[in-house]
C-alpha cells in the first residue's frame, strides 16, 4: 500500500471528514451571526474578514489535533 493510500485510510479511520463538515457548518453559522450583528449593531467592517481569518487559522489546528489524538 502506498503512503498516500495509508494517509487517506488514516483520515477515514479518524473521521476527519465528519470533523471538517462539522467545523464548516459551525463556521458558517458563526459568519452568519457576525454578518447579522454587523448590520444590526454597526460593527466595524474588518470584523467579518477578521472572523473568517481566525476560522481559517483554526481549521488546520483542529485537523492536526484530531489526527494526533484520533489514533
Amino acid at each position: 500500500m502506498s503512503e498516500l493510500s495509508r494517509f487517506f485510510q488514516a483520515i477515514h479511520e479518524r473521521s476527519l471528514w465528519q470533523i471538517v463538515g462539522t467545523y464548516g457548518a459551525g463556521s458558517w453559522v458563526v459568519l452568519q451571526v457576525v454578518e447579522t450583528l454587523a448590520g444590526t449593531v454597526g460593527l466595524p467592517e474588518w470584523v467579518g474578514p477578521g472572523v473568517f481569518v481566525l476560522l481559517a487559522i483554526g481549521l488546520p489546528i483542529l485537523l492536526i489535533t484530531a489526527f494526533v489524538h484520533g489514533g
